[in-house]
């Protein structure tokens, strides 16, 4: 045999052996889910990669974490495009309409059917639309209630607050609960964090805003803001019965922390709330939040979206239809993440847990969305700015929110 046919014979087995290569299994696809959270010390999102991979066996979930200044960071990430962009992002409802204006993240129209639309919270579609277009599917949702620590309350002898109570009441038992060493307090009948949501929750009650429905003007000089904003600052400076922010601060710098350490009696939060309570064995119950001039509870929304050049937008719909579902928001229920976006939900074992779950689920009722808006994160900065001088009584509510009014102008106006 001369080497020409020696050369042939092993060029035909080298083509015999190909399809068997080209056949071979290939690997998983890898989806990238970006978000603030820590995987490995998160028991919600563990959960949904195991029962989603469990379910869909070719793909496998990859977590990224940027735990700090996220919004700002991801949106760099996604503007520079190629590897590093993420296959699916979570995302806060206060930043759906910068993100989808920026063209970062896709709408989601075109996945959802009517069966899927049916099956969420109106709330939900509320909360994640943009100029008539959806970007983004419900991660959980928070509704606002009002935390007791019922051990204060007895210490006290304040009885627990019931449905329907005011404003007028909620200052009483805060006045109770509150008590001072040589003039200064040294455990305080109510505290809220200082953040953009929470004073929401107040403005809300008393029939105001941040804006106007179209977000084309700010309006907390108008008089039903200013006596919101006026009954916070005096909780704080005049009837001292809520903490500073550096009061509060000295048992720690999450927000439930003064809570935990048994120097707050009341405190609003969401479902997230009592996972550190009954980590810490806290005896606490759940009410509504009082009435203002109208029932009325914040409902906020985090969420999954796909960003501007995902590499398999297919690919990532099916993870966050999957996350949104109803076994996936079950999930959601059932960790604590936060309560289900979907109706199809089962909550009878989450309301046996607890009789007082059910004023979680009740809030939703009359929860409102956080204001979405085009231009919140420079909005939102200017407002707390000033009202951190409300706080401090460093600016009067008129002065504070007279230039709020005055300077969010050319912010929402997009100059």
């Amino acid at each position: 045999m001369n080497s020409f046919k020696r050369i042939l014979i092993v060029f035909l087995t080298i083509l015999l052996l190909l399809p068997t290569a080209v056949g071979a299994p290939k690997g998983k696809t890898e989806v990238r889910v970006m978000s603030w959270w820590n995987y490995l010390q998160s028991k919600p999102l563990q959960e949904l990669k195991s029962k989603f991979e469990e379910s869909n066996p070719d793909i496998e979930l990859i977590f990224d974490q940027i735990p700090s200044k996220y919004a700002d960071k991801v949106l760099t990430v996604v503007a520079g495009g190629g590897d590093q962009v993420p296959d699916v992002m979570m995302l806060a409802m206060d930043r759906i309409p910068q993100f989808a204006k920026a063209g970062a993240i896709q709408p989601l129209d075109s996945f959802m059917t009517d069966a899927y639309k049916k099956s969420l919270y109106p709330v939900v579609f509320d909360a994640l639309t943009y100029n008539g277009k959806t970007y983004a599917a419900a991660r959980d949702i928070t509704s606002f209630v009002m935390f007791c620590n019922k051990k204060l309350f007895a210490e006290a002898k304040v009885e627990i607050p019931k449905d329907g109570w005011t404003w007028n009441d909620f200052l009483e038992i805060a006045k109770k609960l509150t008590k001072f060493q040589n003039n200064k307090a040294v455990q305080w009948g109510y505290y809220f964090p200082k953040h953009d949501d929470a004073v929401f929750t107040w403005l809300i009650q008393n029939g105001a805003s941040y804006t106007t429905p179209d977000a084309k003007e700010s309006v907390l000089s108008k008089p039903e803001a200013r006596q919101a904003l006026q009954f916070l600052q005096d909780l704080i400076l005049k009837h001292k019965v809520c903490p500073t922010e550096t009061e509060a601060k000295q048992f720690g710098t999450d927000a439930s922390a003064a809570f935990l350490a048994g120097k707050v009696g009341m405190q609003a939060g969401g479902l997230s709330m009592s996972v550190a309570l009954d980590n810490n064995n806290m005896d606490y119950v759940m009410v509504p939040l009082p009435k203002g001039s109208k029932q009325a509870s914040t409902a906020f929304v985090n969420s999954w979206t796909i960003p501007r050049g995902a590499k398999n937008p297919q690919a990532s719909w099916k993870v966050i239809e999957f996350f949104s579902s109803k076994e996936g928001q079950q999930i959601v229920l059932d960790t604590k993440m936060g309560l289900p976006a979907s109706k199809e939900v089962d909550t009878g074992a989450f309301l046996k847990q607890r009789p007082d779950n059910k004023v979680l689920v009740d809030a939703l009722s009359y929860s409102i969305p956080f204001q979405t808006l085009e231009y919140g994160a420079k909005y939102y900065d200017l407002s707390k700015k000033n009202l951190e001088l409300v706080w401090l009584g460093q600016k009067s509510v008129e002065e504070a929110t007279a230039e709020i009014d005055q300077k969010a102008q050319d912010i929402l106006a997009g100059k």
